[in-house]
């Protein structure tokens, strides 16, 4: 399997684990500090599996109320910076990781 296919794929896995983060976060009023860990240990357990993967071709391998009525800050900001890295990445299939009107289809 290529590295961006492999990479890819472990996005859209990311994407998926968030998205469902934030509908137990929501769904059980999880306090904000808890939200920001999960996602802050997702981003690293991301980050070190895309360098494993660059490493395995030969590659170089870096207020405490929840927000209601929006995703969480934690999972909007690293859903914003997959969807940057996307774009950098292919493109022509940057719109591919959005759902409809370039949100992330997490419902």
């Amino acid at each position: 399997m290529e590295n961006r296919t492999v990479t890819q794929a472990l996005r859209e896995m990311l994407r998926e684990q968030l998205c469902c983060v934030g509908r137990v976060a929501a769904r059980h009023q999880l306090p904000d500090d808890a939200v920001w860990d999960v996602v802050k240990g997702f981003e690293v357990i991301y980050r070190r599996a895309c360098q494993q993967v660059e490493r395995s071709a030969g590659g170089s391998g870096g207020d405490s109320s929840p927000r209601r009525g929006g995703p969480h800050p934690g999972l909007a900001g690293l859903l914003d910076r997959l969807r940057r890295e996307e774009a950098v990445a292919a493109p022509d299939e940057a719109g591919s990781l959005a759902g409809v009107g370039g949100e992330p289809t997490c419902g």
